[in-house]
C-alpha cells in the first residue's frame, strides 16, 4: 500500500479555506450618521435634477458642493463610527455555540403563538445573538476584550434594537452564508 501524502494547506492550495467573513460599521453618535444620509440625500436630489438639465452651470456648481459636504460627512462618520467584522467558528463550533442556548418552553411558546416554527428559531432567541456576536467578533487589536466583556457590553443599554439586529445578521451572514462560486461544464473564460 502506497504512503499517503499530505499536501499542504498554504493559501491556493485546494485544502486551505479562509473562513467567511462579514463587517458591518455603527455609528457612535447618531448626528454623523444623520449628516452623511443627509449629504447624500442632497447630492442625490442635485444629480436627478442635472439629468435633466445636464449643462446647468449651477446645479453644476451645486453638485460639486454637495459632493464636498458629503466627503466630509463620511470622513466624518468613519472618525465617529466602529467597523465590527465576524468571521465564520467553523460548523462544528457553531453548532456548539448553537446548543449551548437551547431555545426554552417558553420561548417556544412565543414563537408558536407568533405563528412561527421551531424550524425558525432552532437556538434561544434571547440569548444566542449575543452570544454569536461575541464569539464570532474579530478583535485583532484587543479593542473589544474578552467574550464576557463583550457581552456585557453588547447586552447593554447603550444599544438600540437595530444596531444589535445590524451586528447579529453580520455574524450570522458571516458563520451561515455560503461562498460557492458555480462555473459550470460550459462556462465561459473570464476576459483578460
Amino acid at each position: 500500500m502506497a504512503a499517503r501524502t499530505t499536501t499542504s494547506k498554504a493559501p491556493g492550495s485546494k485544502r486551505h479555506k479562509k473562513p467567511n467573513v462579514k463587517s458591518v460599521r455603527i455609528a457612535t453618535d447618531a448626528e454623523f450618521a444623520e449628516e452623511y444620509e443627509e449629504a447624500k440625500a442632497a447630492l442625490d436630489r442635485i444629480e436627478a435634477r442635472l439629468r435633466a438639465r445636464p449643462e446647468d452651470v449651477v446645479l453644476l456648481a451645486q453638485r460639486d458642493q454637495a459632493w464636498e459636504r458629503l466627503e466630509m460627512a463620511e470622513a466624518a462618520l468613519k472618525e465617529n463610527s466602529t467597523k465590527f467584522t465576524f468571521r465564520a467558528l467553523g460548523h462544528k463550533s457553531y453548532e456548539k455555540l448553537v446548543s449551548e442556548h437551547p431555545v426554552t418552553e417558553e420561548h417556544r411558546a412565543e414563537i408558536e403563538a407568533a405563528g412561527g416554527t421551531m424550524d425558525s428559531f432552532p437556538w434561544n432567541p434571547k440569548t444566542f445573538p449575543i452570544a454569536l456576536i461575541a464569539r464570532s467578533l474579530v478583535d485583532e487589536d484587543d479593542e473589544f476584550g474578552t467574550e464576557e466583556e463583550i457581552i456585557e457590553w453588547i447586552d447593554g443599554d447603550e444599544w438600540n434594537s437595530a444596531e444589535l439586529n445590524a451586528l447579529f445578521t453580520a455574524a450570522l451572514e458571516a458563520n451561515t452564508s455560503r461562498k460557492v462560486v458555480q462555473l459550470g461544464n460550459g462556462s465561459r473564460p473570464i476576459p483578460r
